[in-house]
């Protein structure tokens, strides 16, 4: 289970197309910020093991779902490393700072509507080039309470074949947003999907860390 959860782990954040993203231009203070949001071993609890950070920038776009970021510029980012447990559950975050609140929110508006789950689809399906057999059986919104005023979570369930095993894979992402910055929680488990109010409580702590001000 543990390699298969390596392997989800690698598909934990949305697949990048190539897009006119925003302009990389950081900054101590955004990086600080952004580094400031992220999980670690002790919000989660006992029993979770770290491996290496992945990706750090967010960008909105896939094929099929490309959002504009070229007059946006980010100042900072960041990313966790990649969680997982014994039962099966994988979880990374990352968050970006952006020069100004006014740019989080536009990005945020051109890119976070119902196109947005395909990239997560799309995610979950990197998966066949690791050699799994995938087929997406549902991509739907999260019901999430909103704990900023920009809050919005999708899902994809998918039967995932790794030999003679047949599994089935949930993948949630999480984006919240406040202030210069965004941030992104990605959750993959096999078997039972992650409660709803598990997601929420992460959402939160997140939440929690955005919107002080970064120069």
């Amino acid at each position: 289970m543990r390699i298969l959860l390596a392997t989800l782990a690698a598909c934990l954040w949305p697949a990048v197309a190539a897009a006119a993203g925003p302009a990389a231009k950081h900054t101590g203070a955004g990086t600080t910020a952004a580094q400031s949001s992220l999980l670690t071993l002790n919000d989660l609890g006992k029993g979770w093991e770290a491996s290496k950070p992945g990706t750090t920038a967010i960008n909105l776009s896939c094929t099929g779902h490309v959002t504009d970021g070229s007059d946006i510029t980010e100042i900072g980012a960041a990313s966790s490393p990649a969680f997982d447990d014994s039962r099966g559950v994988v979880i990374g975050q990352q968050t970006s700072v952006f020069a100004d609140a006014r740019q989080t929110t536009t990005y945020w508006k051109r890119g976070v509507d119902k196109g947005l789950v395909e990239c997560v689809a799309a995610s979950l399906a990197g998966l066949r080039v690791r050699g799994l057999g995938v087929v997406i059986t549902s991509k739907t919104t999260l019901p999430l309470s909103r704990v900023t005023e920009m809050t919005e979570g999708y899902r994809v369930v998918a039967k995932v074949t790794a030999g003679s095993r047949k599994l089935t894979a949930t993948f949630d992402v999480i984006l919240v947003a406040r202030g210069q910055m965004l941030s992104e929680i990605a959750l993959g488990s096999f078997g039972s999907p992650i409660p709803l109010a598990v997601e929420t409580a992460f959402a939160k702590i997140v939440a929690s860390r955005l919107g002080s001000p970064v120069a």
